[in-house]
Order: C-alpha cells, then sequence, then structure tokens
C-alpha cells in the first residue's frame, strides 16, 4: 500500500494535480484516492497565521481521511454541503483564535464574514443563512459569540 501510494504520489506530482493555493487563498486541500488529503500553503504565511489556516485545513483533511475521496467530494459537490464543511473549520478557526485570547464575539462576526465574503459559493445567501450554518457547526461558539465586547447588543 506505501509504495502504491507513493507511486501514485509520484504520478500526480509529475502531472502536476497537487496544486500550490490558488493566488490570494491562504492554503488548498484536495483530496486524493489513495492518497488521502494533500495541503499545502502559502509560503509565505506567518506563523501564526499558518497555525489558524491549518487548524481550518486539518477539519479538511479529517473529513477526507474520514469520508474517503469519492464521499467527500460528493459531500462538498453542493453549496450546502460546502457552507457545512466550511462552517466546521471556522469554528476550529475561531477555537484556536479564542484559546489565544480572541473575544468569542469578533470571532463569530469574523467567520460570518469570511464565508460571506470571502467564498464566491456563498455571496448569494443572506447573513441569516450562513449564522444558522455556523450554529449547527459550533453552536457553543455562537453562543459565546452573542455578546460583544462592549457590551449588550
Amino acid at each position: 500500500m506505501a509504495i502504491t501510494s507513493f507511486l501514485a504520489g509520484g504520478a500526480l506530482a509529475a502531472s502536476g494535480l497537487v496544486l500550490t493555493p490558488p493566488r490570494g487563498s491562504d492554503a488548498l486541500t484536495l483530496c486524493y484516492p489513495l492518497l488521502r488529503a494533500v495541503t499545502r500553503f502559502d509560503p509565505s504565511l506567518a506563523d501564526s497565521v499558518r497555525r489558524r489556516v491549518d487548524a481550518h485545513e486539518a477539519v479538511h483533511r479529517a473529513d477526507c481521511d474520514r469520508l474517503g475521496s469519492i464521499r467527500h467530494y460528493l459531500a462538498i459537490a453542493n453549496r450546502d454541503g460546502r457552507l457545512a464543511v466550511e462552517a466546521r473549520a471556522g469554528c476550529a478557526e475561531a477555537r484556536l483564535q479564542i484559546g489565544a485570547g480572541a473575544h468569542p464575539y469578533l470571532e463569530v462576526e469574523r467567520m460570518v464574514d469570511e464565508l460571506h465574503y470571502g467564498y464566491g459559493w456563498f455571496r448569494e445567501l443572506d447573513e441569516g443563512s450562513i449564522r444558522e450554518a455556523l450554529g449547527r457547526a459550533c453552536p457553543d461558539l455562537v453562543a459565546l459569540g452573542r455578546v460583544p465586547p462592549w457590551g449588550r447588543r
């Protein structure tokens, strides 16, 4: 199996399927048959940003390992499936940031903005739909993030 994975990885790399992140992206995780997840990071990321981005990409790698490549791609093939996955990945980022001292309200608002404006798939969605997806993905964080740092809403 290891030799097959190595050979498949070499063939994929040689064919250009192992990509670097697109311009403007911090990282890219692809889920390949046999190889499983392959993550590529923007080499210019600062260490603190890379830790946050890696928390996000770790969710995608875990999904790939858990589902396998075909089921993983089917899970993200439509907008609702992609939103659920990206919301969970955003929650992983937020947990890391909150653990480092970030305010939960600001992290929830960052996730809403990132999902709404950072992904072409979700620009047409209303903010309420994105908040609902986050509420399903990490209800504990969304509950913590209801009160802004300056007091009651």
